[in-house]
This record gives structure tokens, C-alpha cells and sequence, in this order.
């Protein structure tokens, strides 16, 4: 440690004395979950205390001391390869895994309850280090970052950057646990995956609510746990016969209210035109609208929607909505089709990246009958995509 000069010390007393606050406060609890939120209340000048912080105090203090460095250096490794947000994350998803159901209490005593007991010591603290999170850790790293690594295939690094986009990682739990267990066996893995991402786009889809989504992720987790067939219809990983009817009828009705969900499929029905030759950055594209959603009373739309009831019918769905790689031009939204196309969707006669905006260029004109040749193909797409 380096040596401070008067000067410094002075400075580091002077900072003491003036910006920095000494509470001694005494406190009865029950357990180490209220004395967290009690120290986080307390703390609101501080560094954030995680959980991470907590339980590491706890199990790495009970390690031996000859190798209590090198464990707690491993410990170290693991949450910066993983950073902060996701290493906490990843205590969650342990939580999850080995609870496989909500969370009910304090994350803390869940903890010790299901993954590192207290008393009876069923594990030594280096065996919940070497033989749980270093293995899970390395697995979530995997997930979120689709490394290529491992066992880790190009298709399998592809199916975990589209379920990335889905669902804030609720279904992180169950995957960790079952690409943990079957990590060397990828076509296992990629089947899990793909039938997995068509659960979770339905949930998003039909708009089920998230403890419903939560329950049954566990379920899936305990299927997973007892070595249950996931791939025989009335797995929790498969959708039911009525879940694939509201799917599609959800699919086939407007889907521009759902955004973010929106965006997502239609990136996946492109991405199935193409047969995988192309690339997107989801989060930079945006949705554009063929028939405008306001179109200008003097407009050529209106001699091929005539009608309000016309408009509404079509304009949200996705055989009238397309893909683009900028931001909305505003301006350019009520163009007639044909100008729209031109020097909006084409720029100087320039193909788009996107194989289902490129369609338009073999129509002159834009009418229902187009539209609902769109939607029929689109929806044909997705069916096959996800077996519905």
C-alpha cells in the first residue's frame, strides 16, 4: 500500500471530517434478508450492498483459511466475467432451479433453505463454489453472451440471441438448469431451445400474465428435474392444442399494439424467408406501416380503403407492416404507395437487407386483397417456424 504524503493525509482528514458520516445503529432481526433491507435504507449514500455480497461474506468466511484466497479469488472471477447485474442475477436463477417454484420469502433464507443449508451442513462451502456456481456461472455466460465456447454450437448461440429478446429472461431458470444438466448433448439442447422460444412467444403473444408464465417455467424445471420426456405433447415445454389456437388467432389479428412483440416476429418471419442468410440488430430496427394509419383525405388510400371500418381492419396486421433499419420518417408516412415505395422503402432504387420489405417491389398498388396475400403468407411462415 502506498505511503501518503502530510499533504494527502491532511486532505484524506479534512474529507473525513466534512463528507463522511459514522451511524452506529443497533438492530434485532429475525434474519439476514430484513437485515439487508434495513443496511440498504442505511446505505443510500454507499456503494449498493447485493445479495452476492451477503452470501459471499457468509460462505467464503467458512472456508478454511489455508484456501480461503484462492476460493474467494474464484468467486471474484466469476462475478466479473459475468458483471455485477447478471452475477446477482444468477442467485435468482439458482433460487429458481432448486425451489422450482415462486419466490415465496426472503431471498436469503430461500437460499439457505434450498441451495446452501445451514444446518444440517449438507455441503462444504467449497463444494456449493466448485460443483454449483462455477458450473451455472459459466452456463448463464454462455446464455447472455452467446459465447461460442464449449459445446456451445452456431445454432444453439443463435436460438439463445433470439430468446434474449423475450420475456426479461423469465425463462432463464429453467434453460440454465437444463443446458447445465445436458450440455453435451447440443441436438438435445437445440431441441429445447427452439421448442422453448415458441412457449415464450406465445406467452408474450396472448399476453399471459407473468405469474402464470413464472408458474409454469417451474413446472418445466421439475419435468427437467425428474427426467420427464419434454418433447411428448402435455410437457410443460409444449403448447396445448388451445394454446396453438389463441396463438394464431392472436397472430392473425393486430399485432402493432404489441410492439416490441411485433418487431420480434416480424425480424423472425424475415429471418425464415431468408433461410438464415441474413443479420438483424433488433432493437435498431423499426416498424413501418404500408397503408398509413392517418391517411390524408385527399390520398389515393382512400379509393382502396374507402372506408374507416376498412382501414381499421388492416392496417395493424402484419401482412400491411414491414421492416426498417432507420428511424420512422414521419414525414414520408402518407405517401402514396407508389412514392412510398420508391423513396422510402428503396432509397434511389436500393434493395432493403429484408427479404419481406423487398417483396414490395413486385406490387404497383397496395389493396386488401394484396394485404390479406401477405398475411396469409406471413402466417403460413410462422406456422411452420413454430409448428402451430
Amino acid at each position: 500500500m502506498r505511503k501518503l504524503s502530510q499533504n494527502q493525509l491532511a486532505a484524506l482528514t479534512q474529507f473525513i471530517i466534512n463528507r463522511c458520516f459514522l451511524i452506529i445503529v443497533a438492530v434485532s432481526s429475525p434474519d439476514l434478508d430484513a437485515v439487508y433491507r434495513i443496511f440498504s435504507v442505511l446505505n443510500s449514500r454507499g456503494l449498493d450492498l447485493s445479495y452476492p455480497d451477503i452470501l459471499k461474506a457468509d460462505i467464503i468466511n467458512a472456508i478454511p483459511a489455508g484456501e480461503r484466497d484462492n476460493y474467494a479469488s474464484k468467486w471474484e472471477e466469476l462475478e466479473t466475467s459475468l458483471g455485477n447485474d447478471v452475477f446477482e442475477e444468477l442467485f435468482f436463477h439458482l433460487r429458481a432451479i432448486f425451489s422450482k417454484d415462486r419466490q415465496r420469502k426472503g431471498m436469503i433464507e430461500e437460499f439457505h433453505e434450498y441451495i446452501y443449508p445451514r444446518y444440517p451442513q449438507s455441503m462444504t462451502p467449497q463444494d456449493f463454489i466448485d460443483k454449483t456456481l462455477e458450473p451455472y456461472a459459466r452456463a448463464l455466460d454462455n446464455i447472455v453472451k452467446t459465447n461460442h465456447r464449449g459445446t456451445l454450437t452456431k445454432e444453439i448461440s443463435e436460438m439463445f440471441k433470439w430468446l434474449n429478446h423475450l420475456d426479461r429472461g423469465r425463462w432463464i431458470p429453467p434453460t440454465l438448469y437444463y443446458y447445465t444438466k445436458y450440455s453435451r448433448q447440443p441436438q438435445s439442447v437445440l431441441h429445447f431451445l427452439t421448442d422453448l422460444e415458441r412457449l415464450v412467444i406465445c406467452f408474450m403473444v396472448c399476453k399471459t400474465p407473468p405469474y402464470r408464465r413464472i408458474d409454469r417455467y417451474c413446472e418445466l424445471i421439475k419435468a427437467v428435474s425428474e427426467n420427464k420426456d419434454l418433447f411428448l405433447p402435455g410437457s410443460p415445454l409444449q403448447l396445448s392444442p388451445g394454446e396453438c389456437r389463441e396463438f394464431l388467432r392472436k397472430l392473425n389479428s393486430d399485432m402493432y399494439d404489441l410492439h416490441y412483440v411485433c418487431r420480434y416476429i416480424l425480424v423472425r418471419s424475415d429471418a425464415a424467408f431468408s433461410e438464415g442468410t441474413a443479420t438483424y440488430d433488433i432493437d435498431k430496427l423499426s416498424i413501418e406501416h404500408i397503408l398509413p394509419r392517418h391517411p390524408s383525405d385527399d390520398s389515393n388510400w382512400l379509393k382502396s380503403f374507402p372506408t374507416k371500418e376498412l382501414r381499421e381492419k388492416y392496417v395493424h396486421r402484419l401482412g400491411n407492416l414491414v421492416l426498417l433499419s432507420r428511424t420512422r420518417n414521419i414525414a414520408a408516412e402518407n405517401f402514396d404507395f407508389e412514392q412510398k415505395k420508391q423513396k422510402y422503402f428503396f432509397f434511389n432504387g436500393q434493395s432493403t437487407p429484408f427479404v419481406t420489405t423487398n417483396e414490395l417491389r413486385s406490387f404497383s398498388e397496395w389493396t386488401p386483397a394484396i394485404i390479406e396475400q401477405r398475411q396469409n403468407r406471413q402466417i403460413s411462415k410462422l406456422r411452420e417456424l413454430w409448428r402451430l
